[in-house]
């Protein structure tokens, strides 16, 4: 069959328009346009360079021993932070959903990480045994003033997180430690006065002027990071007859939608000249918003405050001290550890007073090698008499068991430096008490000296450290300084502490297998 001319020029064309269309497809799903460059996954261009995709933005922020004072203990934010080693299995499970939980979270919860195995000395600070290892960081900081004078800023609750290692409970937990530094205003009279007590009269008034009820956990957040600096004011406005307690306060800042943000130089003088926030609904972008109108943190600002008056005090002191020689201050009356002989010792020292009971086991062996921590380590203390069948120990020595000298020095050393706290020190002979040797035992982390630091109460919880006796004083007062400072790590005791004052003076057995 014969084509015409005009028909067989129809048919060239068309099959031109189809393979340069086909070309092109294939040319976008490859990534290839030519000169124009890279639009594509991952294809190559020609001059125009790549575009490639974009790479994802990580919220979580990389924690060293040079940087965790600053950002954690300083700060009032709420802190999530993994104590990780990067061979762990489980800590390579869990950084996909620790990072998913920090971009849920971004701004409002911190996310943080350590390497362990690279961060010693702030692992074994917390009490870092196993990985990974998450503990929260809430609650406003504070300045703690050592003996010495010295003073650091601390956290008010460090606490473990023990629940499923996935981005959502990640989050519930996070945002239920979310605590709140908000000033919630309920009438126009007390509006100035909550100012006025949260940080002076020279601060700028913040406030949020909303319908809703609970305070929402941007808002939360905000006021953490604005803790030292900035009084962040809520005007609730959830009901009618909410409303028309505040509808002054409305009219005076011409408040018609809510929710709405402004800040006041003038606190309440001039509210016309109010700024009034209208960008983005983020923390950090309200942050830097807000950061203009933030003073120095008060402690600054009351330290600046005072520098000739400190100078001229100080100056003074340093003449009296060259005119006169100061008195000797008198030594530190010295304090003993007490020997428990008794369930009746124990239970006075340990379960009938207040503070921390901790208890210095002495005599033991080095562990050769440490068993993983476990939740039950002291269950042995409250285990049938049973279980101490096969155990073959030395008779007692005749009388009152005694310390080594040096051990006995290092418990007066620890006694008398933490004689001010809340701690009780007492000792016992582990070579002639079975219950307490098996438990020890046990425990993680070699040495001949173990002190537990036992926590009464409702939810009995006890921390436990192993050393040489030749370090105890020093690692000894390590140990307790996280105890006092509320960075030790506690594991739940849930047996009865009856049966552990039965116990834990238990003697061993006057022979091998009697």
């Amino acid at each position: 069959m014969l084509f015409s001319r005009r028909t067989l020029a129809v048919v060239l064309l068309a099959a031109v328009v189809l393979s340069v269309v086909l070309d092109l497809a294939e040319a976008a799903k490859t990534g290839k346009t030519g000169k124009t460059g890279k639009t594509g996954k991952g294809g190559k261009g020609g001059k125009g360079g790549k575009t490639g995709k974009k790479a994802r933005v990580s919220h979580v922020i990389k924690l060293t021993a040079k940087n965790f004072r600053e950002k954690v203990l300083d700060s009032s934010e709420t802190w999530m932070v993994e104590f990780m080693a990067p061979w762990c299995g489980h800590c390579k499970a869990l950084t996909p959903e620790w990072a998913r939980a920090a971009g849920k979270l971004k701004g409002v919860v911190r996310f943080g990480v350590v390497d362990a195995t690279v961060e010693t000395a702030l692992a074994s600070k917390y009490g870092i045994k196993g990985y990974p290892t998450i503990k929260a960081y809430t609650g406003n900081a504070f300045t703690k003033r050592s003996k010495s004078g010295k003073t650091s800023k601390l956290r008010r609750n460090v606490e473990d997180y023990q629940y499923e290692r996935k981005a959502k409970a990640l989050v519930s937990f996070a945002r239920s430690k979310l605590h709140s530094n908000v000033i919630r205003i309920k009438d126009t009279a007390a509006a100035l006065e909550s100012y006025d007590a949260r940080l002076g009269a020279d601060a700028p008034r913040v406030v949020l002027f909303t319908d809703k009820k609970a305070t929402t956990a941007l808002y939360k957040a905000l006021s953490n990071v604005f803790y030292s600096q900035l009084a962040l004011g809520e005007v609730v406005a959830a009901s009618p007859k909410a409303k028309a307690k505040i509808q002054d306060l409305l009219d005076a800042y011409g408040v018609d939608s809510f929710p709405t943000l402004v800040v006041d130089p003038s606190r309440g003088a001039n509210p016309s000249t109010a700024l009034v926030y209208d960008g983005e609904l983020t923390v950090d972008a309200i942050a830097d918003w807000l950061r203009p109108h933030a003073g120095a943190p008060k402690a600054e600002a009351e330290a600046k405050a005072k520098p000739k008056a400190e100078a001229k005090a100080k100056a003074e002191a340093e003449t009296k001290a060259e005119t006169k020689p100061s008195p000797s201050p008198s030594p530190r009356k010295p304090r003993t550890a007490k020997h428990i002989d008794s369930p009746a010792a124990f239970e006075k020292r340990c379960i009938g007073a207040r503070g921390v009971c901790v208890l210095a086991f002495v005599g033991l062996a080095p562990v050769p090698a440490p068993p993983a921590p476990s939740p039950q380590a002291l269950d042995g203390l409250v285990e049938d008499e049973g279980a101490d069948e096969g155990l073959c120990t030395s008779p007692p020595p005749d009388g009152a068991p005694t310390l080594p000298p040096a051990v006995a020095e290092s418990l007066t050393t620890l006694a008398t430096h933490f004689a001010r706290d809340p701690l009780r020190l007492s000792w016992l002979d582990a070579t002639t008490n079975v219950a307490a040797a098996v438990v020890l035992d046990a425990l993680p982390a070699p040495g001949e000296v173990a002190l537990v630091a036992l926590k009464t109460g409702k939810r009995p919880r006890y921390a436990v450290a192993r050393m040489p006796e030749a370090e105890l004083a020093s690692a000894g007062r390590a140990f307790l300084d996280g105890v006092v400072g509320g960075s030790a790590a506690y594991t739940r005791l849930d047996d009865s502490l009856a049966e552990l004052a039965a116990l834990v003076a238990k003697p061993a057995p006057s022979e091998c297998g009697a």
